[in-house]
């Protein structure tokens, strides 16, 4: 009787160490993805951090910027209407 007893607990803990290595999977299923999303913000600021300095620094490429930004938005609203 004591055997089964034992071999019951175990089983219990075997089922439970099963559904909680199910959760831990699921978990860095879950860190993956918001790694993945934290790398690409993270490079899109350092992007955007550099081409800030750079414009800072260097008024001509400023403007030109501004220039081809403002003719971008002209294209797209001559070609809404």
């Amino acid at each position: 009787m004591a055997g089964s007893a034992l071999r019951a607990r175990l089983d219990a803990i075997a089922r439970r160490r099963a559904v909680l290595g199910a959760e831990v999977q699921q978990q860095r299923v879950k860190m993956r993805g918001s790694l993945a999303q934290l790398r690409t913000d993270l490079a899109f600021a350092g992007i955007g951090l550099i081409a800030g300095r750079l414009l800072v620094r260097r008024p001509w490429l400023r403007a030109l910027v501004l220039g081809g930004l403002g003719a971008l938005a002209a294209s797209k609203l001559a070609i809404r209407r």
